[in-house]
């Protein structure tokens, strides 16, 4: 599916308010995911906010909703001296409730079990 598909079928539920940081953030993702033949984005928040032009704060709480909404998943989230950043997956259909991952919280220094 092309991104501009994507934004046809789920733009009015991503736009909710007239705001655009979650098809900011669904644009970065895709480019990085789709576009470029690969399944997941491994990236931090402040590498993700200057890809959208968004705050990191507005990022971290666009992802959380997009997470809540079923279109991304947070994989892995790091936290150490050697890496640091966040597996992010993007979903073109959104998840059903039942398969949805709660939205998760960063635990240092240790990889979360999937």
């Amino acid at each position: 599916m092309l991104f501009d598909e994507f934004v046809a079928r789920w733009g009015f539920v991503l736009r909710s308010g007239g705001r655009t940081g979650k098809l900011r953030i669904c644009q970065a993702l895709y480019d990085n995911t789709y576009a470029a033949g690969r399944d997941t984005f491994f990236t931090s928040y402040e590498k993700l906010a200057r890809l959208t032009g968004l705050e990191k704060k507005q990022c971290a709480i666009n992802v959380k909703q997009l997470e809540s909404l079923g279109f991304v998943e947070r994989l892995n989230i790091y936290n150490t001296a050697t890496k640091q950043g966040t597996e992010f997956r993007l979903h073109l259909e959104q998840l059903p409730p039942q398969a949805r991952r709660s939205p998760r919280h960063h635990y240092y220094d240790e990889d979360l079990p999937r």
